[in-house]
């Protein structure tokens, strides 16, 4: 599960007109940084979940994090000169793991991101 950091800010200073298109930067640049076998859905917000299929917890943290670092690179001119970034809450399921336990999960690491810095991936399985 991904936040762009700060984002209410954006909405405030530069208006929705302009979060609209940075949410729209971020779900292409999301789809442009995972596999074809990847899943991407904005979950509500400014929060986006990702779906990584048959990757184990190591692989999904690289993943993650070059998705983080991919969204940090890019200039978003109307949020100004501030530089935009997201934090990242990674879990891993199992055959047993119900999904509302393992977006629960997924949303107290994105949290814990978030209470540490921002910009930054938490991974635990």
């Amino acid at each position: 599960m991904a936040d762009i950091d700060l984002f209410k800010q954006v909405n405030d200073s530069a208006g929705h007109e302009c979060g609209d298109r940075l949410l729209q930067t971020a779900a292409a640049l999301f789809l442009r940084e995972c596999r074809d076998t990847d899943y991407v859905c904005r979950w509500g917000g400014e929060e986006f979940m990702f779906l990584f299929i048959d990757t184990d917890l190591a692989k999904a943290s690289v993943i993650a994090e070059r998705i983080r670092a991919a969204f940090e690179s890019v200039s978003y001119e109307c949020a100004g000169t501030e530089r935009r970034t997201i934090s990242i809450g990674l879990t891993q399921s199992g055959p047993d793991v119900p999904v509302d336990r393992l977006i629960k999960r997924a949303d107290d690491l994105l949290y814990e991101a978030k209470r540490t810095g921002r910009n930054r991936v938490v991974a635990r399985g």
